[in-house]
């Protein structure tokens, strides 16, 4: 164990070689380096590194033992150039004395925040220990051990007499579990064994896991992404430690965070960015000041926990999360390296083995989440990524504490995060500069607040939460400012339709009075480029700042970062819209007072919404958002719109799209209401769809009261397809439904619309049935015999809709009507290919060979084609029949190389010009012949012949005449030189009676097929 532990810390036999890993260990060696140089020696000194101004007493201990911890890291991993330093090691042994007998940290003083004393130090103390063990006297390492054994008592006892829950009571666990395994302690070993495993358990309040994902710490704070991260590190690692071993933890419900991992971490993620919505106050944390800080920092401690999780998980599990893993890994390059901020050795070989192993196919999460237990909801698709974050009756409105998250106030009042490939938008700097009075989604009093003002408030109303099909959905949220103390009345019914490729907004009720004043918030994004542009109704908007009366329908276009990075805003209802641009200056001190840095932000936003004034009543708005769209197809949507707003008011908030077959309504009211054809005798949030006749209902109650809903269709329906096991059918028809318990689950109902007539598919296999199948072709015969088990499944089946009648009576028609393609008679066909298989290739021209080779392939093909036609059977006859016709036999070219050689070996001066250019001109046209591999015995017999006669006729000049010899030497060849010379005294006579053949085979042919 203790060896697991070391391999995490400071790895084993690194590849150097690997320049990330190699830039990995260069980086320890500087840190370790430039604090060795900093490391106070003095022999009288109060404190080993000066402390940073922004810690407070408990923190400044925290980072002075993870300050040692870098040194301990320098003399520990192999490569560095302070490896296994004695002086350092010397100097790393005397700062654990300091810190434990001069600053106390003994096991019983402290002050200030317990976390510091009990977590914060206890950690990286652990991993020192564990790096210099080998090395120290044994001294040292029992002093520090017991120091950690009285601040960590047991995983179960927050410091110092609290019951540690969730991520905090894993974090205690391995401090216990290191300090045991360095101690060799088997009864805390126990502890951990015994004590860990209750954070695993699905719970129903407070602080822990989940049913539906959910993560919620602190009581009522929804906080996946840093406690939960947190919780899932010490299950992880504590897992990967004593594996195998007799202190194993074996609890089944280790499943538990395998599935929270699937249903509530995968979703949350945005190409490596863990959404800020479930950060908690972390997000107003400067960048390396903390594990978590910006969205890809907590993206990155995710991946790392979820890689550790995954080393101990079945594959069904494992082989998902390495997948997320991957993808997440793929999309984030460029804008953030995992590898170079990797918080230790196991997570950097780790991604490295992932991202290098062929076999582990990245994968994305698609789908819609309505996290009920903690008022978040997600959408993933493949363009963009929706995120809401809400709060209620059950949940806190913003964590303020440690003076982290001042300006927090409104983070859980309806914000919109729009996420895409423009990775740059919520990262570091957002926090500081965003305008936190109008952050997109929110409608809220913009009143000036005091730091940490009305924070851990929960709302009057329960009425949070939504519905959803798995992939679109919608949600809504009752905001009521009046019980937040700050002398706010505002009260706003808000809700959001996610559908394909759009957000629908609508609000009502809006009703407030304030100083200030009540605004809606459209879009406040933060321009990451100089490609970002604004555009209204087409026209290019420039100004710094200005307000606007839109008419209705008009749109609003935003051209963001990067290719399909572009925004579309269509106002169903027009009005006055307040556009800028904000350019703003921020601190990360101007929201947090412990974890900062010195860097001045300044970042411009594009900001757009409704000014309610001071007095709002009965206010609403209506618009849509679609992520991705381009100028030309927002405009186009503009044009052809097929979004209907049925209702927002007071009672209920309903949309329709007809022509995607979509209806979804929020209702408020508690008496029943019935809206489009839908009757529910409650609050509920409905999301229907209609496709081909068959409607899915989905159904909850968002105000999670564990009431029975009644939902009715008031036209009727033919029949109940599906149904969850929550969902009753009544006699008249209607459904109640369930909602016990299910924590503001969706319940889920699908059925068939239309009356099924299946009288012409009853039909249609009664004649399938009287079918003969003799010679059928086997491919037909086997579609056939599926079509017709399907017709009969289809027609048994008493839930069948009428489009799979119809699907199951076009697919057995089409297959009956095939039953006319019989095997062809191949008897002529094998026949021909038997006598012209064997046939010398040597004999005959290439072209021609190769030609009658290609059909006779062909022909072979269809011979052995159970399913080939006589159509196919014919064609594969002919086509051989004629590449055989034009075989030509290779010539015989010896004479007329002899005539050639003679031709050559003449004297031009001997003879008169003009009768030797016609030599010349003979010679060359025979050298081409005789070098054309594809010449005929005719083109061969004619070039010798040409050439004969032009030496015949040379004539000689008259100085010369009696001493020329222009007489042709020739062979006696009484062959036809013309005639096919096959070699083949089977194939004599084939030439001859070959065109008889060819045509009473076809004739055969086709008597058959006519047969």
């Amino acid at each position: 164990m203790h060896d697991r532990w070391l391999r995490r810390v400071v790895g084993e036999n690194l590849n150097l070689k690997d320049e990330d890993i190699a830039a990995y260990v260069k980086n320890i060696d500087q840190e370790g380096q430039e604090l060795w140089s900093s490391l106070n020696k003095d022999a009288d000194r109060t404190y080993l590194w000066q402390r940073i101004p922004s810690d407070t007493v408990s923190a400044d201990y925290t980072t002075q033992f993870t300050k040692i911890k870098k040194l301990a890291l320098a003399f520990g991993v192999e490569g560095t150039s302070l490896y296994e330093n004695p002086e350092l090691l010397k100097d790393i042994i005397s700062a654990i004395n300091f810190m434990v007998v001069d600053k106390k940290y003994n096991g019983s003083y402290s002050t200030g925040n317990w976390w510091d004393w009990q977590i914060g130090c206890t950690q990286p103390l652990v991993d020192i220990l564990m790096i210099i063990s080998d090395y120290s006297n044994d001294d040292t390492i029992n002093l520090a051990t017991k120091s950690i054994e009285g601040y960590a008592k047991r995983p179960s006892i927050q410091w110092p007499n609290y019951t540690a829950t969730g991520a905090n009571r894993t974090d205690i666990g391995l401090s216990v579990l290191g300090s045991a395994i360095i101690a060799k302690n088997d009864d805390r070993m126990n502890l951990v064994k015994d004590e860990v495993p209750d954070v695993m358990k699905l719970v129903t309040s407070g602080d822990g896991l989940y049913k539906d994902g959910s993560v919620i710490q602190h009581t009522k704070h929804a906080y996946t992404g840093s406690y939960g991260n947190e919780l899932l590190k010490g299950v992880g690692k504590i897992k990967s430690i004593i594996s195998g071993t007799d202190f194993d933890i074996l609890d089944p419900r280790i499943e538990n965070v395998y599935n929270t991992v699937l249903n509530g971490y995968i979703p949350l993620i945005h190409k490596g960015q863990m959404m800020s919505m479930v950060n908690g106050r972390s997000i107003s944390r400067a960048p390396g000041t903390n594990p978590f800080t910006t969205e890809f920092a907590a993206g990155s401690e995710t991946i790392s926990n979820i890689m550790l999780l995954a080393s101990g998980a079945s594959d069904v599990y494992k082989n998902q999360f390495e997948a997320a893993v991957k993808y997440w890994l793929t999309e984030s390059q460029g804008y953030y390296d995992f590898y170079a901020n990797a918080r230790d050795f196991d997570a950097l070989l780790g991604a490295k083995e992932i991202m290098n192993d062929s076999s582990i196919k990245p994968s994305i999460y698609t789908g819609m989440k309505v996290y009920g237990s903690m008022d978040r909801v997600v959408q993933v698709n493949e363009n963009y990524t929706a995120g809401l974050s809400m709060y209620s009756s059950r949940i806190y409105n913003y964590e303020f504490g440690n003076t982290e998250n001042k300006h927090g106030w409104h983070t859980g009042s309806g914000v919109l995060y729009i996420y895409n490939d423009d990775l740059k938008q919520y990262g570091e700097g957002y926090w500081p500069t965003v305008d936190p009075y109008r952050l997109p989604g929110t409608t809220v009093d913009t009143k000036e607040l005091a730091d940490g003002a009305g924070y851990n408030k929960t709302s009057p109303q329960s009425w949070i939460g939504g519905t959803t099909n798995g992939t679109n959905g919608t949600a809504a949220m009752y905001y009521n400012s009046t019980n937040l103390g700050l002398g706010m009345d505002l009260k706003a019914q808000k809700s959001w339709f996610f559908l394909n490729g759009m957000i629908v907004n609508l609000g009502t009720n809006i009703t407030g009075s304030t100083s200030a004043s009540i605004e809606t918030t459209v879009e406040n994004r933060m321009m990451t480029s100089d490609e970002n542009k604004i555009s209204i109704n087409g026209v290019n908007w420039d100004e710094t700042k200005e307000s606007k009366t839109l008419d209705n329908g008009s749109y609003v276009h935003f051209t963001g970062t990067g290719e399909g990075n572009d925004i579309g805003y269509y106002f169903i209802k027009g009005g006055n819209v307040d556009f800028a641009k904000d350019t703003r200056t921020g601190r990360y001190d101007d929201i947090n007072e412990y974890f900062v840095n010195d860097i001045n932000y300044t970042n411009t936003f594009f900001k757009m919404g409704i000014n309610h004034g001071q007095n709002a009543n009965n206010d609403s708005y209506e618009y849509v958002i679609l992520p991705g769209s381009s100028e030309a197809e927002l405009e186009n949507f503009a044009k052809n719109n097929t979004i209907e707003v049925v209702r927002n008011d007071t009672d209920v908030q309903a949309i329709k799209d007809s022509v995607n077959g979509i209806f979804a309504m929020n209702v408020w009211t508690m008496d029943p209401v019935t809206v489009e054809g839908i009757t529910v005798n409650d609050s509920a949030s409905i999301y229907t769809e209609t496709k081909d006749g068959i409607m899915t209902i989905n159904v909850s109650d968002p105000k999670q009261k564990n009431v029975t809903l009644n939902v009715k269709l008031e036209k009727g329906y033919e029949n109940v397809i599906q149904k969850d096991d929550t969902v009753t059918i009544n006699e008249d028809g209607s459904f109640t439904i369930d909602t016990t318990k299910s924590a503001g689950a969706t319940h889920t109902i699908v059925v068939n619309l239309e009356k099924t007539d299946k009288t012409a598919l009853g039909i249609a296999i009664d004649l399938a049935n009287q079918a003969n199948l003799d010679n059928v072709i086997p491919a037909v015969v086997e579609e056939f015999n599926a079509a017709l088990q399907e017709a009969k499944d289809v027609y048994n089946n008493v839930n069948a809709t009428q489009k799979e009648v119809n699907n199951a009576f076009d697919r057995l028609a089409k297959a009956m009507h095939m039953l006319d393609f019989k095997q062809g008679d191949k008897t002529a066909l094998k026949a021909f290919i038997d006598k012209v298989t064997g046939l010398d290739s040597s004999k005959y021209t290439e072209s021609t060979w190769t030609a009658f080779d290609k059909k006779l392939t062909e022909a072979n093909v269809i011979y052995n084609d159970v399913n080939a036609m006589q159509e196919e059977v014919n064609t594969a006859y002919s086509e051989l029949v004629t590449a055989f016709l034009n075989l030509r036999l290779i010539p015989d070219k010896s004479l007329l190389g002899d005539l050639i050689n003679q031709a050559e070996g003449l004297d031009s001066a001997n003879y008169t010009k003009a009768s030797f250019d016609g030599l010349t001109k003979a010679l060359n046209e025979a050298k081409v012949v005789f070098e054309n591999p594809n010449a005929s015995q005719v083109e061969v017999d004619s070039a010798k012949a040409t050439l004969e006669k032009a030496i015949a006729e040379l004539q000689a000049n008259s100085s010369t005449s009696s001493n020329v010899d222009n007489t042709v030497s020739t062979s006696v060849n009484n062959a036809d030189s013309t005639s096919v010379k096959t070699g083949d005294k089977s194939l004599v006579g084939m030439f001859a009676t070959i065109t008889l053949l060819s045509v009473a085979g076809y004739t055969l042919l086709k008597r058959k097929e006519n047969n």
